[in-house]
């Protein structure tokens, strides 16, 4: 009789813990869903031309230039959530592309992929601007794709943490970069 009711309470220890793990990964998952990245407006760039292109603007990359754009993460998730990093897919050191991530706290310098740091609380109701800067790619000879467009869909993408859970949550807008160097591929 004692064995019978030291595995039922096993048995409820297990169902108990199992339910705990679902509700901790299930809610901060969901929490984590309500979390927002946008374009905060037109890239800022020197050295480079912008004009309005299908969902947002087009970047006309040349050398020595640098363009700024600026994220507003808004969090209505009803708690404090961490924005641990802006990642910006195809603009790292080892990606092929016409731009490239400005930055020297690059946490992932051998990627294809450009992870900055951000390391910011962002509190329940409460937006965070966060700036990415890009630049021209040295060595860049006009070919992202056979127009010479760089064209990155949901772009970039915000790494967030909650409760030792993480996420990725894409931007609301497509990045797009034409090289505009009038350089070729020798």
């Amino acid at each position: 009789m004692d064995r019978s009711r030291a595995s039922y309470a096993v048995l409820a220890l297990l169902v108990a813990a199992s339910l705990a793990m679902t509700v901790w990964v299930v809610g901060a998952r969901h929490e984590l869903d309500q979390v927002e990245a946008h374009w905060a407006g037109a890239p800022a760039c020197t050295g480079a031309t912008v004009k309005p292109y299908r969902d947002g603007w087009m970047i006309g990359a040349r050398p020595a230039m640098s363009c700024r754009i600026t994220l507003a993460v808004t969090n209505r998730s009803g708690r404090d959530v961490l924005v641990d990093s802006v990642v910006a897919p195809g603009l790292g050191s080892m990606a092929g592309g016409t731009a490239v991530a400005l930055t020297k706290a690059d946490t992932n310098p051998d990627g294809l992929d450009a992870e900055l740091p951000v390391d910011r609380v962002l509190p329940d109701g409460r937006t965070v601007k966060v700036a990415l800067e890009i630049g021209f790619r040295d060595g860049a000879c006009g070919g992202d794709d056979a127009g010479g467009l760089l064209s990155v869909a949901h772009w970039p993408e915000v790494g967030l943490s909650l409760w030792q859970r993480t996420a990725l949550v894409p931007a609301d807008r497509t990045l797009y970069v034409r090289d505009a160097s009038g350089s070729s591929c020798p």
